[in-house]
């Protein structure tokens, strides 16, 4: 996608899994985006042949 006023983009990979990660976003006491987590699921080893 091109760039456009406002908006960033992130993109990643793991390596491992679906692709499908649990998104957080936090906003402010006015609305706007205060933080953005992805839970990559990175903390435990891979189980055999999911990757």
């Amino acid at each position: 996608m091109p760039p456009r006023a406002g908006r960033v983009d992130g993109r990643g990979r793991t390596g491992y899994g679906d692709g499908g990660y649990p998104v957080w976003i936090g906003r402010t006491a006015s609305g706007d985006v205060g933080c953005f987590m992805v839970d990559m699921a990175m903390l435990a080893e891979p189980e055999p042949g999911s990757s």
